[in-house]
């Protein structure tokens, strides 16, 4: 549940009207697959971007997206502009991954005023251009936490399961494992972060 609540609240901090773009990147892990759900649930037409095939699947399989995008075959930024609100671009988007090739990505997908609401937090931050804030009015914000006026919504969704949750059980073996190889995200190294170096 905590982890609807987090990604929940940052979608809710983006402040957007039914019909509006958002992209979920990172759109196929434990945060992702959920945002997407509940972004999709408010109204919202949504951009989900991966490059892991399996987080792929997973995103494709619930049928959340009205657009994703495997950032892996790294198509040029105007054919993806093409494929978001008529080559306008996102009213926001929610980073998830702790790599900079990512946010990047989403930052160039914005509309002019885009808000960039960021949920990771690597050890060594995120790199922005000033020119994407001075000239392109990008609003970057942040969230932890789901603020007690969200809560009531929040618990409708989550309560008549209109968002499915993946579940991987493991035993304890399964779990060490897991651990190990995800151990790179703890740390923001990104050198084995896949095609988002």
């Amino acid at each position: 549940m905590c982890a609807g609540a987090t990604i929940y609240s940052s979608i809710k901090r983006c402040a957007l009207s039914p019909g509006d773009w958002l992209i979920i990147s990172g759109c196929g892990g434990g945060l992702g697959h959920l945002g997407i759900q509940f972004a999709k649930a408010l109204g919202y037409k949504v951009v989900g971007i991966d490059a892991r095939p399996e987080a792929l699947n997973l995103a494709s399989s619930l049928g959340a997206c009205d657009v994703l995008i495997d950032a892996s075959k790294r198509e040029s930024t105007q054919d993806l502009l093409q494929r978001i609100d008529g080559g306008r671009g996102a009213k926001a988007a929610v980073m998830l991954p702790e790599v900079q090739a990512a946010f990047d990505m989403a930052v160039k997908l914005l509309d002019v005023g885009g808000t960039m609401c960021v949920v990771s937090f690597p050890n060594e931050g995120f790199r922005f251009s000033c020119a994407d804030v001075v000239f392109r009015n990008i609003k970057i914000i942040g969230t932890a936490s789901l603020n007690p006026g969200d809560l009531l919504s929040f618990l409708v969704y989550y309560g008549f399961e209109m968002v499915l949750l993946h579940v991987l059980r493991v035993d304890l073996t399964g779990c060490m494992l897991i651990a190990r190889r995800s151990d790179w995200t703890s740390r923001g190294d990104e050198r084995d972060a896949g095609t988002f170096q």
